[in-house]
């Protein structure tokens, strides 16, 4: 498969280039929008970080330690890419670190393994960094960095950590991909009835025979076909005979401290079971405390 990633809180959405291809190189895609979205309340007040096709109300990079808007998104705008063939060995890491390895942004909160026991990030000396999959992208991104036209709203003033892995295998986790998301409060208030949930668009192929269901034995929303034969008749787009069905699941939800609703009974790390198409759980941020995290596949 192919996937583009966003650094504005989508990953794919819109264009042809720009979507989620199945195969890679096929020219048919499986999904075309997807997007992060981030709400909750300050001081009682709704606010949110919403991304939908083109829409965004996130930014590239963190933002500052006083809370205040990035002056300058564009320096952060790229994204840092790991690829274990060629930066790792079966010792776990080259004799010579790789420039991916070296570049790797620690200081900007990228995880690493600390192999030497000191202080920061030092690649010389066998620290290396932290990855989930054959193939992995790492980025930043706030929501602080312009107007918040979508939903009208002031910024929650949070800082996202994301990546984006896959694994190089034939078997069945070769057709999947994965995403998590590390969401920090930079502000100065606790963001309270905090709820994380995804944009999604499935059009599967041609978009005009597309059925959509819910498995709730793994919380999984997935888009299928409504036959055996997915074409779009003026151009013959589509999968064509015995087409696929696509599916994604939120794996798991992590709050650093385990704040959360005591009537949900939920632990710092849990599974969540599917509660709906729009909200999933709530949670408290910390102002300045430890990181909500969500993995998606």
């Amino acid at each position: 498969m192919r996937a583009s990633i966003q650094n504005n809180g989508g990953l794919f959405s819109g264009s042809r280039s720009n979507r989620y291809e199945v195969p890679a190189g096929g020219g048919v895609d499986a999904i075309s929008s997807m997007s992060f979205l981030v709400s909750g309340l300050i001081d009682g007040e709704p606010r949110a970080a919403a991304s939908w096709w083109t829409d965004s109300e996130f930014w590239p990079g963190p933002i500052p330690d006083d809370g205040s808007p990035p002056v300058d998104c564009a320096a952060f705008d790229r994204f840092w890419s790991l690829d274990h063939d060629r930066d790792f060995w079966p010792s776990d890491v080259a004799p010579t670190p790789t420039p991916a390895i070296q570049d790797w942004p620690t200081d900007l909160g990228a995880p690493f393994v600390d192999r030497n026991g000191l202080t920061g990030y030092q690649p010389d000396e066998g620290d290396y960094p932290e990855m989930h999959g054959d193939r992995e992208v790492w980025w930043v991104m706030n929501d602080r960095g312009n107007t918040h036209a979508s939903s009208d709203s002031d910024p929650l003033g949070i800082e996202v950590h994301a990546s984006a892995f896959g694994f190089d295998t034939s078997n069945e986790l070769g057709n999947v991909t994965f995403y998590r998301y590390t969401v920090f409060n930079r502000g100065s208030k606790t963001i309270e009835d905090m709820a994380v949930g995804f944009f999604q668009d499935m059009d599967l192929g041609n978009i005009d025979d597309d059925r959509v269901g819910t498995d709730t034995t793994l919380a999984m929303l997935y888009t299928y076909n409504d036959s055996n034969l997915d074409l779009y008749p003026p151009s013959g787009y589509g999968y064509g005979e015995r087409p696929p069905a696509v599916g994604t699941t939120v794996l798991e939800a992590r709050h650093a401290r385990g704040i959360l609703p005591t009537d949900l009974g939920l632990a710092p790390s849990f599974h969540l079971t599917m509660t709906g198409f729009q909200r999933a759980s709530h949670a408290i941020l910390d102002a300045g405390g430890p990181p909500f995290r969500v993995l998606l596949v």
